[in-house]
């Protein structure tokens, strides 16, 4: 990865920002794993980054279809989503969460999770909104 982007002006002892959003939940925990330990090598560095809750994967992964749109759209992502929120925090490693903000799209977690607690107040939101230092 980096002699490529060294190739291309990226400089090593420059702190750096990665956006990560949108990411890392496509990734398998060890690869998310190996990526943030090769983005800790620049010091002073920040990663940006979008985390789904772990409660929205399992409502993914267990849905019960009842809405033929909705069945389809939730198998493609319980076969997509790979990892959650609880295993970035097993693979920090070096980094640690300096700012974390939640978002929920109300309807559609109601809908896919009912009776569950991300559709009862939103306590952990459904995506996490993270910065990494």
């Amino acid at each position: 990865l980096f002699p490529s982007l060294e190739q291309e002006g990226f400089r090593r002892e420059s702190p750096t920002v990665y956006v990560l959003e949108g990411l890392l939940y496509y990734i398998p925990k060890d690869g998310v794993k190996a990526l943030l330990k090769a983005l800790s090598i620049i010091p002073k560095s920040r990663i940006l980054l979008t985390m789904i809750d772990e409660e929205l994967l399992q409502c993914v992964r267990t849905y019960q279809a009842t809405d033929a749109k909705l069945a389809k759209i939730v198998g493609q992502l319980s076969n997509l989503w790979k990892s959650s929120m609880s295993d970035l925090l097993e693979v920090l490693g070096p980094w640690s969460i300096q700012n974390q903000a939640t978002t929920t799209d109300e309807e559609w977690v109601k809908k896919l999770c009912p009776g569950s607690n991300v559709s009862k107040g939103f306590p952990k939101g459904t995506e996490n909104v993270i910065t990494l230092a």
